[in-house]
């Protein structure tokens, strides 16, 4: 029997905020050239999900952005080639609807709820207020 193509060719799961911090050069060097998906977390829940052609400076990138704060851990997962990362994000996002790939700039002034530590707009947490928009938008065929 034939072998199938692998959409996957390695990956890293469960890395510390604190190890990318600390070991930047050792991580950014693995996933060096190279694309593929990657996975923030919360407290053992997805958080984002991203795509990125360049996934060192993208890593770099998260460390400093608006949702530097609000992830703990990380994944990455580097793929073969680049013609369906889209898709497979996508795909990610309209099953899971992780609560950082909300783009409502107003929940973003107060992301965290200050007496629990938890995400104020997600609605998988016990302090959530609102219902969260669908980050993915329908699309007709």
């Amino acid at each position: 029997m034939a072998r199938q193509a692998q959409l996957v060719s390695q990956h890293l799961e469960n890395i510390s905020h604190e190890a990318l911090s600390k070991y930047q050069d050792v991580i950014r060097s693995y996933v060096r050239g190279r694309q593929g998906i990657y996975a923030l977390y919360r407290r053992n829940e997805l958080y984002y999900v991203g795509l990125a052609s360049n996934l060192r400076s993208r890593l770099k990138h998260h460390l400093r952005d608006r949702h530097k704060k609000l992830w703990d851990r990380f994944g990455v997962y580097l793929t073969i080639g680049d013609s369906h990362l889209k898709e497979l994000e996508s795909l990610i996002l309209r099953t899971v609807k992780p609560c950082g790939n909300h783009s409502d700039p107003e929940s973003l002034r107060q992301p965290v709820n200050k007496t629990t530590g938890e995400l104020s707009w997600c609605p998988r947490q016990s302090a959530c207020t609102e219902e969260r928009p669908n980050p993915v938008q329908e699309q007709r065929l």
